[in-house]
């Protein structure tokens, strides 16, 4: 009983603070133009955080050596996936995103029976496939207008994704390292901020001269940074109270209220056919 009440509080925190932090990229990217200079930003903002709760006795950051090299692989994987995904908002509309994500869990589906023995019931397979056609049919007008770098960074963000979830339920659940929650968000951000230099170092450093500065840009930036130090311990927790398949369609379900964002907020226009494709994947 206990563990499900966790489950449950862990899956509304992380939703809540997904969803914030999905609607506070989306405005700091438009306004600023430099998605990798916001990323290290956040990384960095992420880290800081984590030191400061360690100090002050809230979170320590506490563990084995030897599990901070075990966890390394995952925290180059979480630097890649970020940055990749920053690429598909990029070059692909919301709905293509949310489209091709969206199958993501019946992948995972399989790979955590074959790997883990983990139960597949009928249900979680009826709400996969019913959200995956819900957001299918609400953007199924878009796959015509779409570039093809788009299509490739949407893809392979998918399958890093799927990758990420499975190795960090195989690290936190099957075979437990003993690193706390803060250890593992200071090594994932740290990795991750060394990995995005890299690339502001090199193949995007012409973001610096994209980059364009105003009042309400910077303020959005500065959401999004404290967010990203939100999701971070969010999304630690959700590994490990909930499957990799579980904790997927929560974010593909976040997808959704982001998508409401957008109609109520910033205006979005929407027909049957979308109406149709929301209510099914929130039905889901």
């Amino acid at each position: 009983m206990m563990r499900l009440g966790t489950a449950a509080k862990t899956t509304l925190l992380y939703m809540v603070v997904s969803v914030g932090m999905v609607i506070s990229n989306k405005e700091a990217v438009s306004r600023l133009q430099a998605g990798t200079i916001l990323l290290a930003l956040q990384f960095f903002t992420t880290i800081l955080v984590t030191l400061l709760l360690h100090c002050l006795g809230v979170m320590a950051i506490s563990g084995d050596r030897q599990d901070v090299w075990r966890w390394l692989p995952i925290g180059l994987l979480s630097g890649l996936l970020f940055w990749t995904g920053m690429q598909a908002i990029k070059y692909a509309s919301l709905s293509t995103l949310t489209v091709l994500r969206n199958a993501s869990p019946l992948f995972l589906l399989g790979a955590e029976r074959i790997l883990f023995g983990a139960a597949v019931t009928p249900a979680m397979v009826a709400s996969v496939c019913l959200i995956l056609l819900g957001v299918f049919i609400y953007g199924m007008q878009d796959f015509s207008a779409k570039a093809s770098w788009g299509i490739i960074f949407v893809l392979l963000d998918g399958v890093i994704v799927c990758i990420d979830r499975l190795a960090e339920r195989h690290m936190l659940q099957h075979k437990p390292i003993s690193l706390s929650t803060s250890a593992l968000v200071l090594e994932n951000n740290a990795v991750s901020l060394c990995f995005v230099l890299a690339l502001l170092t090199g193949p995007v450093n012409e973001e610096f001269a994209k980059l364009r500065l105003s009042g309400v840009g910077v303020a959005w930036g500065l959401i999004s940074c404290l967010g990203g130090a939100a999701i971070a311990y969010a999304g630690v927790f959700l590994s490990r109270n909930l499957s990799a398949t579980a904790a997927l369609i929560v974010a593909n379900v976040d997808k959704v209220l982001v998508m409401a964002y957008g109609l109520l907020i910033l205006g979005d226009t929407i027909d049957a056919w979308r109406l149709c494709g929301c209510t099914l994947a929130i039905a889901g």
